[in-house]
């Protein structure tokens, strides 16, 4: 087999290798993350610098994303909005959360509209 050859059946085997390995991934990312493209796209940077396309090496990649994408949403959140959060972990009912927070006398919190909790 030439070299060249040997670079064509090469190059096509890794092609085919990454096609099936972006298969799983969106296979992952919708079953799993409800298709956050922010999921996918940090996934493939992961992926892409590590250059590795099996199934496990995919889910740790999803993995490693979603933590790093969940971090700085809530990095990026404000003050206000930590606290509307706080309040809907400690009581799922958006009604009573939206009373408590309403109830509430800091400062951040005043004028809080109901939208905020939907």
């Amino acid at each position: 087999m030439a070299l060249k050859d040997r670079y064509t059946f090469f190059d096509s085997k890794v092609k085919q290798r990454v096609r099936e390995g972006m298969s799983l991934l969106s296979a992952l990312l919708v079953r799993d993350y409800r298709s956050d493209a922010r999921i996918g796209i940090k996934a493939l940077q992961i992926l892409g610098r590590s250059n590795k396309w099996d199934e496990d090496s995919i889910k740790a990649a999803l993995k490693q994303a979603y933590v790093e994408v969940e971090g700085e949403t809530l990095k990026n959140l404000g003050d206000r909005d930590l606290l509307i959060l706080a309040a809907l972990v400690k009581n799922q009912d958006t009604n009573r959360a939206y009373s408590e927070v309403s109830a509430s006398s800091h400062l951040l919190l005043r004028g809080v509209s109901k939208s905020a909790f939907f």
